[in-house]
């Protein structure tokens, strides 16, 4: 996600110096001046301040170490980490699978009272070591009909399912089969299933915005890091990458626009429900589940194209707010081609997006090729916004586009290393900065935003490593925090070394 903004903003300008004047004394003379006050009142003023000290004393003691932040892209400073024994919960899944390819159809009604959902997913997955179930991730999700069915080149055989079991707890839908999965054998778990968008800023979530004097309404998505099973049936992890084919429901008509990882490939009738139409998207490289995005809605776009591979570059937002992108629209492809440059590796998707939304609970996120934002954390009207905001546009945007290489294409396996996420990112962004706007001593802004920042908070009682073992969601979302991202920048690895180690891999 993008990085969280340290409490203090970089100084863009000298402030006045105060000017202090003295008091003559009362009587126009020499003598002593000041305020004299009984000494019974003195003796009770003393009394006050050393009993506030003393209750602030008590009161740091005894709650400081519970105090917790969350430390979200664009906002917070705290240190995350829980050691709550309620949250010791395993929720991983168990490992005798893991999926290859997604086949997702997802229909939201963004039309409808309710905004249900039509979903269906196709998952091919290998066998590892024999078990007779298939687990997968969901979360309010009404799961209508489920097909097992072992495929061998052309031939396909289905499979009994004994028992369906939900175990609410750990977000697990565990079919139980009549038969062992054999090690080495695809096997092929179809899902006929139902939701509803939610308005709380996470899975497949609505949205709203006022435009014209009519409220108009969109769908989007926020995965990270465990929330792609409230969208659709998955293996919810980090480690389970797998190609994505995605096709999405969209109202008719061509104010509408459906966004994915991928480029359309088209779009074609929805029979199944009238007044909508499906876009279809290209194929995905592997990754992991968190990094899928789906939005549709009807918004407009500044097109750009950025590096020598002339790699298609658009900013998107509501029809009154586009005009405010083409800051954006100019540091993005800019800040790309830097990257690739710096990386000796080629950007991995075909196209990229970024999207400004109304309604985000991250500052950003970095959908492997489409970066969903807040609106306030991409586009700038010059007359309006403040420069200090105009500097937090560029160093997320260049946060955001560092992630394509490292967590996207390069990712941990589980997020007690979410650091290596971020930290690389909140280091690099400066980097990315430097090349659009050179001008603006970024690296002196590094020492002082992140380095003399994270270096006070580290030393709080309540600080944590920058690796931490996590088990529960709840507690993988505490990481991202201000130790993970700052304290993760300042590491050895992300200085000329780990660029010379990326190099040699490309």
């Amino acid at each position: 996600m993008g990085s969280v903004s340290s409490p203090t903003q970089p100084l863009l300008a000298e402030q006045p110096q105060a000017t202090y004047h003295t008091m003559p004394s009362p009587t126009g003379g020499a003598g002593k001046s000041g305020i004299f006050v009984p000494k019974k009142i003195a003796i009770l003023l003393a009394v006050v301040v050393v009993g506030a000290i003393v209750a602030t004393g008590l009161f740091v003691y005894f709650f400081a170490d519970r105090y917790e932040s969350g430390g979200n892209d664009g906002g917070g400073d705290g240190n995350g980490g829980t050691t709550d024994p309620d949250f010791l919960k395993d929720v991983r899944l168990p490992t005798h699978l893991h999926p290859t390819s997604y086949d997702v159809k997802v229909l939201a009604k963004i039309n409808e009272p309710g905004f249900p959902i039509d979903g269906w997913v196709t998952i091919d997955i290998t066998c590892d070591t024999p078990a007779n179930n298939i687990t997968l991730n969901v979360h309010n999700i009404t799961v209508r009909n489920t097909l097992v069915q072992k495929v061998t080149g052309q031939q396909v055989e289905n499979i009994s399912i004994v028992e369906e079991v939900f175990d609410l707890d750990r977000d697990f839908y565990i079919v139980k089969l009549s038969k062992v999965l054999e090690v080495n054998q695809i096997y092929r778990v179809s899902i006929d299933y139902q939701g509803r968008l939610q308005d709380d800023l996470a899975g497949y979530y609505y949205s709203s915005y006022v435009e014209n004097d009519e409220t108009r309404y969109l769908a989007v998505t926020q995965f990270q890091a465990t929330d792609a099973r409230r969208a659709f049936p998955c293996f919810d992890e980090p480690n389970y990458k797998a190609k994505f084919r995605v096709a999405l429901g969209k109202p008719e008509g061509e104010e509408w626009v459906a966004l994915s990882n991928m480029n359309s490939s088209g779009t074609t009738p929805a029979p199944e429900q009238p007044g909508y139409v499906w876009e279809q998207f290209e194929t995905s490289v592997p990754m992991s589940t968190y990094l899928v995005a789906f939005a549709v809605a009807r918004f407009k776009s500044v097109d750009k194209n950025a590096t020598a591979r002339q790699i298609p570059y658009k900013v998107w937002a509501r029809p009154d707010m586009i005009d405010y992108a083409q800051k954006a629209a100019e540091y993005g492809p800019a800040i790309l081609e830097h990257f690739e440059e710096y990386f000796k590796i080629d950007y991995p998707m075909p196209k990229m997006d970024m999207i400004a939304l109304p309604d985000f609970a991250a500052g950003a996120m970095e959908n492997w090729g489409l970066i969903t934002y807040r609106e306030e954390y991409l586009l700038y009207e010059g007359s309006q916004t403040p420069a200090a905001t105009l500097v937090r546009i560029v160093y997320i945007i260049a946060h955001e586009l560092a992630h394509m290489w490292f967590g996207d294409l390069v990712t941990p396996e589980w997020w007690n290393d979410i650091w290596l996420n971020e930290g690389f990112a909140s280091y690099v962004e400066y980097l990315g900065a430097d090349k659009v706007e050179p001008g603006w001593k970024w690296m002196e802004q590094f020492v002082f935003s992140d380095l003399q920042d994270v270096l006070y908070l580290d030393s709080l009682q309540n600080s944590h490593p920058i690796s931490v073992d996590v088990y529960n969601p709840d507690q993988i979302m505490e990481l991202f925090d201000r130790i993970s991202y700052a304290k993760g920048a300042r590491h050895p690895l992300f200085k000329d070394t780990f660029k010379e180690r990326a190099n040699k891999t490309s």
